[in-house]
């Protein structure tokens, strides 16, 4: 997936950062801001953990976004599920 950087104050994405292959996420956050977007096309979360196909943990020095890709459940339009990854403290 392509990774970017992403502005929170703006809600914003930024300049594009490198290539990653996400398999796991969690440490769901809330009280983050995402871009205007249209809810029954796109769907943003934000994580402070995410991690690759062996389980190695995947880091940021700075909040990143990256899209997981178009996801389709039954007869409900496809979505593209977009993802912000904060940084832990």
């Amino acid at each position: 997936m392509k990774v970017f950087k992403y502005d929170t104050t703006t809600a914003s994405r930024g300049e594009f950062i490198t290539d990653v292959k996400v398999c796991a996420q969690g440490g769901y956050v809330r009280d983050v801001k995402f871009p205007r977007h249209n809810p029954d096309t796109h769907s943003w979360e934000a994580m402070t953990f995410c991690a690759d196909i062996k389980n190695n943990r995947i880091t940021f020095n700075e909040p990143v976004c990256f899209c997981s890709g178009q996801f389709t459940a039954g007869e409900d339009a496809p979505i593209w599920q977009w993802n912000v990854l904060i940084p832990e403290a």
